[in-house]
């Protein structure tokens, strides 16, 4: 669904990051993680243009919030 919006949908871990390379070297057949996601997208600076989350009680907009606008 992503994709038919325009974005640009990369498997994670992969070649393009230093911290993907290292995970497929140890393991080509590695399922990824949420761990290994976050080091590749903090290693490429990227940085979504929008974010569409639940606001309400034990949400988690917060913690996106906090960490993706520069204080």
């Amino acid at each position: 669904m992503m994709q038919t919006w325009g974005a640009q949908c990369i498997p994670s871990p992969n070649t393009a990051t230093n911290s993907g390379r290292k995970v497929l070297a140890q393991d080509p057949y590695s399922p990824g993680s949420l761990g290994i996601a976050i080091s590749e997208a903090v290693e490429a600076d990227a940085y979504p243009d929008v974010i569409i989350g639940c606001v309400g009680g034990d949400s988690n907009f917060g913690g996106n919030d906090n960490a993706l606008h520069p204080r």
